[in-house]
């Protein structure tokens, strides 16, 4: 493992801490992303010493434990620069470490202390701010920009050193006429919650595209996902190879938080409640928010407004299942091929494969 191994690694030894540094955020962000869609997860902070297979089986760690990994590994990940130049734009910054921890702790509901880390992104000298426009998010020439907070990095036609990205994976150099090979087609129900005015909307999907062969446009029914279309690739041909940045944080993520947390901590929402979610709803052109809702009201405005402005940027289900009860089933019940959803959804089971190789571990209840 990366963290046992660099210290004992004879260099620079300010680059040394640094690269241990990532190396724990980026492990916080992996166990994270595993606590919230398993619960309960083997916490493995060291080598194998033993290549007896029956070393190997690591039971369970319950998620709390889990969950102090994270905070350790986060805690250490602040002490990384605030900002990089050159060829290290786009590594984990210590900006990245507190957004992420705030994240963790309103997945815990511990409303204070993610107040404490918002402030912290917000106020502490990192140059966060929203792009004017809402396109500039999922662009080339604004990559790694003001509102990207972490990204995973990629290059058009494969120029970075990573696996292809298959967001908006449509084959554009047929132009058919009915539907392109592996497209995904947005639930129009989706489509239909931005009004006509909502700037998100046509960045988010497209509806028709221009076929210069043909000099006519092809027009799509139901809209096809559009946020990760790398138009820098002439004439556009396979999305696999988009060179599109995938944004794991962006800055409105953190305003809507602060909203979202200020409403919990009060039991309404307050003044600047309202002002961190019509930042970014004036960005989006929608106007501002009724005033004067109640608690509830408001936080089914914020989570509305998440869905809207995260499609594809894999918030969606964690929103969900963090909100407990029956958010995330009743949700999926709504979905054709999920009217059979139940409690236990809200977890993944533990795959049968892993099981079968280690012993020790159980399934999540009704798997």
């Amino acid at each position: 493992m990366w963290l046992l191994t660099i210290p004992n690694i004879d260099f620079d030894t300010t680059l040394r801490a640094r690269l241990v540094r990532e190396a724990k955020f980026l492990r916080a962000l992996l166990y994270f992303n595993i606590v919230r869609l398993w619960g309960d997860a083997p916490l493995i902070l060291h080598d194998p010493t033993s290549i007896d297979v029956k070393a190997q089986k690591i039971k369970r760690a319950p998620k709390d434990s889990l969950y102090a990994q994270i905070i350790r590994d986060l805690t250490a990940a602040t002490l990384l620069p605030k900002t990089y130049t050159g060829a290290d734009i786009g590594r984990a910054t210590s900006g990245a470490a507190h957004a992420l921890m705030a994240k963790v702790y309103v997945n815990r509901r511990e409303w204070s202390k993610a107040l404490t880390e918002i402030n912290e992104v917000i106020n502490g000298g990192y140059g966060y701010a929203l792009f004017e426009k809402y396109a500039d998010a999922f662009q080339q020439a604004t990559k790694n920009g003001k509102e990207h907070i972490f990204s995973v990095q990629f290059g058009t036609n494969l120029g970075a050193k990573n696996s292809s990205q298959s967001l908006s994976s449509s084959n554009f150099s047929s132009f058919n006429t009915a539907v392109y090979p592996g497209d995904q087609p947005a639930d129009t129900s989706l489509f239909q919650l931005f009004s006509a005015t909502d700037t998100r909307r046509d960045v988010t999907f497209l509806t028709r595209i221009y076929n210069a062969a043909t000099g006519n446009y092809v027009t799509f029914s139901p809209a096809r996902f559009a946020k990760f279309i790398d138009y820098s690739i002439t004439p556009l041909t396979n999305q696999a190879q988009s060179g599109i940045n995938y944004p794991v944080i962006r800055y409105a993520d953190i305003l809507l938080l602060k909203a979202e947390v200020l409403n919990e901590i009060a039991g309404n929402p307050t003044a600047e409640a309202y002002t961190a979610i019509n930042t970014v709803r004036a960005r989006a052109n929608v106007g501002e928010l009724t005033q004067g809702l109640n608690q509830a009201d408001f936080r089914d405005s914020v989570f509305l407004e998440r869905r809207k402005e995260f499609i594809q940027e894999g918030n969606r289900w964690f929103d969900l299942s963090r909100r407990g009860g029956s958010y995330l089933y009743d949700a999926l019940k709504k979905l054709p091929a999920k009217t059979g959803a139940a409690l236990k959804d809200t977890l993944y089971p533990i795959p049968q494969a892993e099981i079968d190789i280690n012993n020790e571990l159980t399934n999540n209840p009704g798997w």
